[in-house]
């Protein structure tokens, strides 16, 4: 799995003497934890190492609106980052994630789907950059989103960029933070499409939680840098020592801004000529 991230120096680092009961104290404490993280990796299929599950979105589609299918789910693993402070280097973005998303968007598309044969609307997906971060007492999913939906000639008939994050402290999970980062994203684009391909024309998108249209938006309330302390203890000469180190670093949102839009045009014309890899 890795070792955890030694990268950042340590700021400080504490040493004290532990009476019988401190020592009883944090014995219990210390089981409770490992218990605890046990039972959170077996109930959530370890989310807490990073780990995504599918999902099906709600599509509340019009009575007009048109036959649909998943065009294509794409990223680019270059734009995939990992920031681990103080961590084991868990949770990066990678093609299981990417499958997760793209089985939970087909599975939501399933009420709409076309007869076989029939030439329909379809929705094309890039995840354009994704960042993991975490400390041992926080985690975030941030990402950068493009999407197309194309008509029956094969023409594009809308185009959106977005963010998606989530940010949690004390309590949640690696996996749990992508998880929600994937729901908002399938839920915006969906519900988006079926507007626009119901209307026949270019709509407002659908506002899902914690989606936004533009990455300052989106920069509210997220850290830019992480810490974790962790602690240890040492028995030596009849006497228990407990040490504390702090570990800081960068959680690298910045990363995520994407300073252009992506090309749906070209993209969509080298798929169709069987040259765009990661398709």
């Amino acid at each position: 799995m890795g070792q955890p991230s030694r990268k950042h120096a340590k700021k400080h680092r504490n040493i004290w003497h532990a009476s019988w009961r401190e020592k009883a104290v944090m014995s219990t404490r210390v089981l409770s934890l490992a218990l605890s993280l046990l039972l959170i990796c077996f109930g959530n299929g370890c989310a807490l190492t990073g780990a995504t599950s599918t999902f099906e979105v709600a599509l509340e589609a019009p009575a007009n609106a048109p036959p649909m299918r998943l065009g294509s789910v794409t990223y680019e693993p270059s734009e995939s980052r990992l920031a681990n402070v103080g961590t084991f280097d868990w949770g990066k973005y990678g093609e299981e994630d990417l499958s997760t998303l793209g089985a939970s968007l087909e599975q939501s598309l399933k009420p709409l789907e076309p007869e076989p044969g029939l030439a329909s609307h379809e929705v094309h997906v890039r995840v354009r950059r994704f960042l993991v971060a975490h400390s041992n007492n926080e985690a975030l999913a941030f990402a950068c989103v493009s999407w197309a939906l194309t008509d029956p000639d094969g023409e594009l008939a809308f185009v959106e960029q977005f963010y998606a994050r989530d940010h949690v402290v004390l309590w949640g999970t690696v996996g749990g933070t992508k998880d929600t980062v994937h729901e908002g994203i399938a839920t915006r684009v969906l519900r988006s499409a079926v507007r626009v391909a119901a209307a026949g024309e270019p709509v407002p998108p659908f506002h899902a939680e914690n989606t936004f249209g533009r990455f300052e938006a989106a920069m509210v309330g997220m850290p830019e840098s992480l810490t974790s302390v962790h602690v240890g203890g040492l028995y030596l000469g009849g006497a228990f020592y407990v040490f504390s180190s702090r570990y800081s670093g960068d959680s690298q949102v910045s990363w995520v801004k994407a300073h252009d839009h992506f090309d749906w045009s070209g993209h969509l014309q080298r798929r169709r000529l069987g040259r765009t890899p990661h398709s």
